[in-house]
């Protein structure tokens, strides 16, 4: 039924406390069924105890339910997954491609026929060779630009416990895309409120509600049908809004359904996981019921059950491991696969510049930046510790993908920006008459490494220099970088050669 935060589960017997008396009929809106959408009646419970019931006159006969009795648990197999349809948007049209999971190259050689064929609508046809096929990921192959409500995919009996025979397509009444990646959303998927999405479609909307704002991008006319492109959001969580999209079968909400590998280390890309172990932990989080499954069978053990959502432990039986998220239908899923982690993380790039759009390195700095102001755009949440004089006065919480300025930059201050748990950048500045002589190696090799402006040639009597660092093997390094290079700036050799002096006096 429906609640302040959208859609809220509710059984019968909790129905008829709130309503106590006499039938609640399907027309009145008020209970829904949660496998299929359609609004139910709740009972009168004279003759027997007050239960939800399907209407006869409802639109689809085919909730699961209906067929199989109030009892049935819905289950999943490998090729019943939909797989990914992704929309391209360009400038006055659109095109569309359906992505194909990746299979073991060991199985794909051995196909007699190397080549996978996908119709659309009955008409269309796609031939691809299995060349195109990636490695690594997804491969996405165009299936043309006029919207088909089925595909049909054609390979070995082999590969169909990969791939599905038949693909949901695109639904008339309305098919909602990721505006950030293009991908269709699944049937039954959460929507959020004030996210962007796109709705092809052959209706044409009007006025819709308050709380739904929408624009048209492009129309595509296919024999007697026009195809709309229409960009839409949820301004608001209302009961007119979230009525619209669970025309077409979605369900908006404020709380949508997430799984989140927790342990053990692992390689995350698009429906594949790569992990070392025999096992994984997953947070399963999201309003409404939700539950996991496994292809081929194994053990799932709910560890922690909270407001917060659940903790499950899932055995991985095999290489390969499918498990799934959802209800009716597959919202989410994963295939585990199991294989010695060798790939290395990519370093996250980040951008911090001056006021003239200038770089500023990492490290010490003797002059203030432009205008004592300082960009930056990090492409996570981060955060900047500022400290003066060793002490930290301030923290910052900067958002991912936006410029942060921080401005009143002087000498003494030193700033952190901090990714999760690690320092990606650090720089301090101080005034050059400050630069005293230190034993701490690191800030010393830091100091000259600071140093810019005219740079001159490497002096004859330069190298002589390096036997006096024995105990200094970082600013060696910086030395040793410096003749190899064969300039360095005119002032890091002179702090070098008056530090080198105190040190010998000392």
């Amino acid at each position: 039924m429906w609640s302040e935060h959208g859609w809220t589960r509710v059984t019968a017997a909790e129905a008829a406390k709130i309503h106590p008396g006499g039938t609640v009929s399907a027309h009145s809106g008020l209970f829904m069924c949660e496998l299929c959408g359609q609004y139910v009646t709740l009972t009168e419970g004279y003759e027997k105890a007050r239960h939800f019931r399907h209407s006869a006159h409802e639109e689809s006969k085919n909730c699961p339910e209906r067929t199989f009795g109030p009892l049935y648990t819905p289950t999943y197999k490998a090729n019943e997954h939909e797989l990914p349809i992704r929309l391209i948007k360009e400038k006055n049209t659109f095109r569309l491609e359906l992505g194909l999971l990746y299979v073991q190259q060991d199985i794909i050689r051995n196909e007699q026929t190397q080549s996978v064929t996908i119709i659309a609508s009955d008409v269309a046809h796609y031939t691809y060779s299995f060349e195109r096929f990636s490695e690594k990921a997804i491969t996405y192959l165009p299936v043309g630009n006029v919207p088909s409500e089925k595909y049909e995919v054609l390979t070995s009996n082999r590969l169909m416990s990969f791939w599905p025979r038949q693909v949901k397509g695109i639904n008339r009444k309305g098919s909602l895309f990721q505006v950030q990646n293009g991908k269709m959303m699944t049937v039954d998927s959460d929507i959020l409120v004030e996210r962007e999405y796109y709705l092809l479609t052959t209706r044409p909307l009007y006025h819709l509600t308050s709380s739904i704002t929408f624009s048209l991008q492009c129309e595509i006319r296919s024999g007697w049908d026009t195809w709309r492109l229409y960009l839409i959001k949820a301004t608001a969580l209302d009961q007119d809004a979230a009525k619209f999209f669970l025309s077409m079968h979605y369900r908006l909400t404020d709380s949508p359904l997430q799984v989140n590998p927790i342990w053990p280390i692992h390689i995350k890309t698009p429906y594949v996981l790569k992990l070392p172990d025999d096992y994984i932990i997953v947070h399963l989080y999201g309003r409404r019921e939700k539950r996991i499954t496994t292809f081929p069978y194994a053990p799932v053990r709910s560890q922690i059950c909270s407001k917060y959502g659940q903790i499950y432990k899932i055995d991985c039986n095999g290489r390969q491991q499918l498990i799934s998220s959802g209800q009716a239908n597959v919202l989410q899923y994963l295939y585990l696969w199991k294989e010695p982690l060798t790939e290395a993380g990519e370093i996250p790039t980040f951008q911090v510049q001056d006021i003239n759009c200038h770089e500023i390195s990492a490290g010490v700095h003797t002059t203030l930046p432009a205008r004592e102001t300082v960009k930056i755009l990090l492409p996570y949440d981060g955060k900047a510790v500022i400290s003066r004089n060793g002490i930290i006065v301030d923290k910052r919480d900067i958002a991912a993908q936006s410029y942060y300025i921080i401005e009143n930059i002087s000498y003494g201050m030193e700033i952190e920006l901090h990714i999760a748990l690690d320092v990606v950048w650090a720089a301090s500045f101080i005034r050059a008459k400050e630069k005293t002589i230190t034993n701490d190696d690191a800030l010393f090799a830091s100091l000259l490494a600071s140093f810019h402006g005219n740079e001159i040639s490497i002096p004859h009597g330069l190298g002589s220099l390096i036997q006096k660092l024995d105990d200094y093997p970082q600013t060696k390094r910086w030395l040793y970088r410096a003749i190899r290079r064969g300039a360095v700036s005119e002032e890091a050799i002179k702090y070098l050669k008056k530090q080198i002096y105190t040190i010998q006096k000392k």
